[in-house]
């Protein structure tokens, strides 16, 4: 089981949430870095993967409406068979 937190402190834009991502989730050098990129890798994944967002209030703040595009994407690959679960403290 891979857990991954995600919290307001390292993640002030969308870039760096995609390349906390990739960091973290161990994605190829040539992840496209960006939503629909995201949600292909997440539902090839096998691995068992929970992701924590910490400070939910705060990433909403920084990331603006790509908070909810995030979480819309997190849901529809868990919907499709990913093997993710998501966690908002």
């Amino acid at each position: 089981m891979k857990l991954v937190t995600l919290s307001a402190a390292e993640i002030p834009d969308l870039p760096a949430l995609h390349a906390v991502l990739a960091r973290r989730l161990d994605f190829p050098a040539w992840y496209g870095a960006n939503l629909d990129a995201l949600y292909d890798l997440l539902t090839e994944r096998s691995e068992p993967t929970d992701v924590v967002l910490a400070e939910p209030r705060a990433l909403r703040f920084q990331l603006g409406k790509d908070y909810d595009r995030f979480l819309r994407v997190l849901r529809d690959a868990k919907e499709a068979g990913a093997s993710i679960n998501i966690v908002v403290m």
